[in-house]
């Protein structure tokens, strides 16, 4: 199933949005707090600026290849963090999410990985999170 890449998920209070490689300067700036890179599996501590830089150019393909989701979170227009739908195969996938520090506590992260699990269901049909 081929998912367009302009489209927007929303939310009460969010909007989700595939990313772009002009994200890759706020995440970099969220990433490198040590209190959101220690709940990330693969996150070095300062982040990798070209590692990231390479990975938000990879987004379009894995979107592309169906292999990967990657959505910046936006409130109000900013993006606070981003959320994924990864490693899809056989109607499986894997969700994540990280936001900045500073939206902690205010239930989004719970709103956007609600959002994106209707997304991986409803819309990606995978079967299993």
């Amino acid at each position: 199933m081929t998912v367009d890449r302009s489209l927007r998920l929303f939310t009460r209070r969010l909007c989700l949005r595939p990313t772009v490689p002009g994200d890759v300067e706020r995440a970099l700036d969220i990433r490198a707090d040590t209190a959101v890179a220690r709940n990330l599996v693969s996150a070095t501590i300062p982040p990798d600026r070209d590692k990231m830089i390479r990975w938000f150019n990879g987004h379009a393909d894995e979107w592309q290849q169906q292999t990967a989701y990657r959505l910046a979170i936006e409130l109000d227009g900013r993006m606070i963090g981003i959320c994924d739908v990864f490693d899809i195969a056989e109607g499986r996938g894997e969700i994540g999410y990280w936001l900045d520090r500073t939206f902690w506590g205010r239930g989004y992260g719970l709103e956007a990985a609600g959002r994106l699990v209707q997304f991986a269901v409803e819309t990606l049909g995978l079967s299993c999170l």
